[in-house]
């Protein structure tokens, strides 16, 4: 048999995956008191998407473009008891860039980074391989 989450989930981690493309792993936090955060690699996706609105005073369709962003990850690299939920919370981390688009540092030469928080809205394994997709808000 084939282990898919090793031969696939693994390899778009490391070509597409945060660690690969910021140099970084994100921070999850699961719910609950006294929850620890954790390091985690995966795709990020902010795709773009069109919303239609229809008010029902007119006859017309209000589209408006916003984005869906989204995170990738495989199950198997959150600790044994813990699954993805609805309400946990990740931190991803972007380089700060220079406007020639080199990394702006500290004093030290180390990267600095963007911080944005996500709550995960909606978390949905693939059912097959071990892979989650987490709609993010």
């Amino acid at each position: 048999m084939i282990d898919f989450d090793a031969l696939v989930n693994a390899t778009v981690n490391a070509t597409f995956g945060d660690i690969a493309k910021t140099g970084r792993p994100v921070s999850y936090l699961p719910q609950g008191a006294g929850a620890a955060a954790f390091n985690l690699d995966g795709v990020f996706d902010e795709a773009w998407r069109e919303v239609s609105f229809n008010t029902s005073r007119h006859s017309m369709s209000l589209p408006v473009s916003t984005t869906k962003p989204a995170f990738g990850c495989r199950l198997s690299d959150f600790p044994s008891n813990l699954k993805p939920r609805q309400g946990d919370t990740l931190t991803r981390y972007t380089p700060l860039l220079q406007e020639n688009g080199s990394p702006l540092t500290d004093e030290s030469g180390n990267p600095l980074y963007a911080e944005t928080q996500y709550t995960i809205a909606d978390p949905r394994p693939d059912g097959v391989s071990g892979w989650y997709l987490l709609i993010l808000k």
